[in-house]
């Protein structure tokens, strides 16, 4: 087990890995590989501090998806990015503006305004 965690869980004393996490969700994890793949979130933890533990314990993204899934969390489709790839620089500043270089050129006031603008061009 010590290629898997690093060894700042392993207590030499008592010869044991030791984990100082919610042991709901343990248990939860621990029945998650005894059953073949079911994962289930106790219902007294929330949501977030059941997403960490499967982000601790490492159990993948496809489980985490699989997780939200169960839960009830709807899948965003794809939205499809214009080809021509200037357009597609403005689609995207405009889409997600708080991830995007655009956000330190103009502030999110002009930004709504210049938005309003090209959509009134383009509708021409």
């Amino acid at each position: 087990m010590k290629k898997f965690y690093p060894i700042r869980y392993y207590d030499p004393v008592n010869n044991e890995y030791f984990f100082d996490r919610n042991r709901l969700c343990f248990e939860a994890i621990l029945y998650y590989y005894q059953s073949g793949g079911k994962l289930r979130r106790p219902v007294n933890i929330p949501l977030d501090v059941f997403v960490e533990e499967i982000k601790f314990y490492e159990l993948g993204e496809a489980t985490l998806l699989k997780f939200r899934e169960d839960e009830g969390f709807i899948k965003e489709a794809e939205k499809p990015l214009p080809e021509g790839e200037t357009q597609r620089n403005i689609w995207l500043l405009f889409e997600y503006p708080e991830s995007s270089q655009g956000k330190s050129l103009a502030p999110s006031d002009s930004l709504t305004e210049a938005e309003s603008i090209l959509s009134i061009q383009i509708s021409r």
